[in-house]
Order: structure tokens, then C-alpha cells, then sequence
């Protein structure tokens, strides 16, 4: 439902902008309304100016080195009609958003006693709500091979790599909540960890990411392009649900990066 009232908000943002520029144009226009007619096969224009003759209504002759007042007569006409529609249309989205708000479908869960609401399965709960149900998921986590290093997050949480801690203290940081090495089942019952599952808390969409940390590494890179292919097959795309960063041993970590990939999908 924040999607679309978030749409709604954007449609009347275009409209509001599109009104303002055809109220500008207008006002520049000529005076007059154009007229067309035919003779022996020809297209001729004239324009009958109203504020110019109060007394008869005569159609002036538009000769064809003034076409262009031609062109500005039928812009203004094709501009007003425009504008009269977006301005209805806008008036009505507007009234439209305004009930919208007044109705708070979350507020009416969260207005219940605390007994009652154990009681009750919500149809919509609060993105905070949804952000912490979704953050509390349990799930079987990969071990550790013994004698790895010991890298912990913020949070208290064992990760396998520097880059890896740096990446959920970020996610940490900014409130993104996140899961780490969240299993997804491939086809043919294959169980794979991507570091990172992400939710875009106002969407509701869930992003995998992949941190290729060792791209300089022949071995390392065929697999991992090998893994990306796999998950693409399997829904798991690049560009839609499927967030890449890399390093190597000359270029580590860009965090410049990430935050610009995390602030195109994430907010």
C-alpha cells in the first residue's frame, strides 16, 4: 500500500510540474482562436482575434510567410485543452491522496491490546513491524572450517571475511536489515549461501548480494561467474534481485561503490 501511495505522490509531483510549465506557455501565446478551411485542395488558416474586433466576428487570413502564427494558434489550442485535463486530473489524485491518508489500515492493528494482538493475524502491519518479523527468521547456518579467523560484526555476529564485517556494519549502520549466508534452494534441490540477503524495508523487496572478494584468483573467478549464471537461471538476477561488488588485491573494497548500489535499490 506505501508503494502505491509513494506512485501516487509521483504522479501528482509530474503533474504539478507539467500544469506550471502550460500555464507559462499559454500566457506567451497569441490572442485569437485559429480556424481552418479548404479551397480547390488547399489548406488555408485564419485567426478571428476577439479582443480585436468586438464588434464582428471576422476570420483573418493567415498568409503562408506567417505560418507561424498558424503553428502558435494550434499550440495554444492543443496547450489549454491539455491543461484543462491534467488540472481536472490532479484535483482528483489529490482528493484521492488525501483519503488515502486518512485511512490508517496499520494503525488499526497497532491500536489493539497487546493480548488481543496475540490473538490476531494482521493483513498489514508497519514496515518496522515487517522489518523486525523479517530480521527474526531463524535458519541452519553454514560451520566454519576450524582454524579460520575469527571476525565478528557490530552486532556480535561471525563473519568470514574483513570486507564481509565492513559490508553488514554498513548495512547495520544505515538500518538496512539484513540477513548473513540466508540459504536459497536452487532447482534440483540445491542449497546455496549468499552472503547477504537485503530488504528494501519501504518495497518489501528482497535483494541478494554476492561479494566476489578474490577476482584476481583465476579459480576463484571462473567460479564464481559459474555460481552467478546458476542463480540467474534460477531467478536470481543481476539488475533485479541480484547485487554484485568485488575486489581484488590492487583494488579492495570501494565503499563509494556500494553505497551508490545500496541507494539505488535500497531506498
Amino acid at each position: 500500500m506505501q508503494e502505491f501511495k509513494r506512485i501516487l505522490e509521483q504522479e501528482l509531483t509530474q503533474l504539478e510540474h507539467n500544469i506550471k510549465v502550460l500555464e507559462e506557455r499559454v500566457a506567451q501565446y497569441p490572442a485569437g482562436v485559429l480556424q481552418i478551411g479548404h479551397c480547390k485542395g488547399t489548406t488555408q488558416y485564419y485567426y478571428r482575434d476577439e479582443h480585436r474586433d468586438q464588434t464582428e466576428k471576422r476570420n483573418y487570413y493567415i498568409k503562408k510567410e506567417d505560418r507561424k502564427i498558424a503553428e502558435l494558434l494550434a499550440q495554444k489550442d492543443y496547450d489549454q485543452k491539455l491543461l484543462k485535463n491534467l488540472t481536472e486530473k490532479y484535483r482528483y489524485l489529490k482528493t484521492a491522496l488525501g483519503k488515502y491518508e486518512q485511512t490508517d489500515y496499520v494503525e488499526i492493528y497497532e491500536k489493539l491490546h497487546q493480548d488481543r494482538k496475540k490473538l490476531v493475524t494482521p493483513l498489514y502491519i508497519s514496515n518496522e513491524e515487517y522489518a523486525k518479523q523479517w530480521q527474526d527468521v531463524t535458519w541452519q547456518k553454514k560451520p566454519f572450517a576450524d582454524g579460520t579467523a575469527e571476525i565478528y560484526t557490530v552486532k556480535g555476529e561471525r563473519v568470514r571475511s574483513k570486507s564481509e564485517k565492513i559490508l553488514a556494519d554498513y548495512f547495520e549502520r544505515e538500518g538496512i536489515p539484513y540477513r548473513y549466508e540466508y540459504p536459497a534452494r536452487l532447482s534440483g534441490n540445491k542449497i546455496i549461501h549468499p552472503d547477504f540477503m537485503l530488504l528494501n524495508v519501504r518495497t518489501r523487496k528482497e535483494y541478494y548480494l554476492e561479494h566476489l572478494g578474490l577476482m584476481d584468483n583465476p579459480e576463484y573467478a571462473a567460479n564464481a561467474v559459474s555460481r552467478i549464471e546458476e542463480m540467474a537461471r534460477n531467478g536470481i538476477v543481476q539488475g533485479n534481485n541480484l547485487l554484485l561488488t568485488a575486489e581484488t588485491n590492487k583494488h579492495p573494497l570501494n565503499m563509494g561503490f556500494v553505497q551508490k548500489l545500496i541507494e539505488e535499490n535500497m531506498r
